[in-house]
């Protein structure tokens, strides 16, 4: 959520409404073009072991996201690791 801070308030500031769905941990290795995004969501809740809340079941919307955004890395994610 504190990663998250600036977006949210610069989104916000430009009228949207901004709601965090996960958290968690992303590691990015341009060399091996590969992402993995890790951990749970502290404060953020969610299912992946971290506090209950509304957050995302998973990671893996997260990851089908950074897909989207490169398509030519590989992305994987877990609730392992904090």
């Amino acid at each position: 959520m504190d990663v998250a801070e600036p977006a949210i308030e610069a989104f916000e500031a430009m009228g949207y409404s901004v709601t965090p769905l996960g958290g968690g941990r992303i590691m990015m290795d341009v060399t091996a073009r590969s992402v993995h995004v890790y951990g749970f969501s502290v404060g953020l809740g969610g299912e992946e072991g971290g506090p209950p809340g509304h957050g995302m079941r998973d990671h893996s919307q997260a990851a089908a996201l950074i897909r989207e955004v490169r398509p030519d890395y590989t992305t994987t994610f877990s609730a392992d690791g904090y």
